[in-house]
């Protein structure tokens, strides 16, 4: 399904009523994928890639002490697919950990003192 260009609210909307998020491969979606996700508390499925570009994801679940959730490989990455979308209890545990550290990702004092 392709949906038409939106404004922020009704995006974001259509964010809160997605199951899971999946993190492009090899050139993450930077705000747009990562903060977003996390704003509406939606678990993202990403790779922690080789370059820059591909690392969004991770630098974002990693400064919220989230790493267990960044995929490894592609392989990873499709298993991780099935088991947040078939097992609402992970998942659910998933969408907490997002709540509870999302925080650190938006309120992180030291990158404007720095």
């Amino acid at each position: 399904v392709f949906l038409p260009r939106m404004d922020e609210e009704n995006y974001l909307h259509i964010l809160q009523q997605c199951t899971l998020a999946l993190d492009t491969l090899y050139y993450g979606g930077g705000a747009n994928t990562v903060y977003d996700t996390v704003a509406c508390g939606l678990p993202l499925i990403t790779v922690k890639g080789t370059s820059h570009s591909g690392r969004f994801g991770y630098a974002a679940y990693k400064q919220m002490g989230m790493e267990h959730y960044v995929c490894a490989d592609v392989s990873e990455y499709i298993s991780k697919v099935q088991i947040y979308t078939h097992n609402p209890e992970e998942r659910n545990r998933f969408i907490q950990d997002i709540k509870v550290n999302g925080h650190k990702l938006f309120e992180d004092l030291e990158a404007v003192q720095e």
